[in-house]
């Protein structure tokens, strides 16, 4: 299912993920990354805009407590950064390592 999508300098970058834990972006239409993950990736990838300037993205998907949820950074800049990062992974961390209490946190 599509999850979002962003125009970034005249481009259309689409992110997709599914039940069974394949994210893809694309641009303009074409893939330009795909991977199988649980609780998220990190998608790395360039495009040109429509000067043919080239741009580096980098675009998270994870899962919080609120759902899944996206970063992105465009050049090494923040354009999008999720309020928070805490994932289901450091929730079971935490409850398993702290005999059973539930302790959350937020990581930065």
């Amino acid at each position: 299912m599509k999850f979002s999508t962003l125009f970034l300098y005249g481009q259309k970058n689409e992110g997709f993920n599914s039940w069974l834990g394949k994210d893809t972006v694309k641009v303009n239409g074409e893939v330009k990354s795909s991977k199988y993950s649980l609780f998220g990736a990190a998608h790395h990838f360039k495009f040109e805009d429509d000067e043919g300037v080239s741009h580096e993205c980098k675009l998270n998907f994870g899962i919080n407590f609120t759902g899944v949820v996206m970063d992105v950074y465009l050049d090494k800049q923040p354009v999008i950064v999720s309020p928070v990062t805490s994932s289901w992974v450091n929730l079971f961390f935490f409850r398993s390592h702290n005999r059973g209490d539930l302790v959350l946190y937020e990581s930065f």
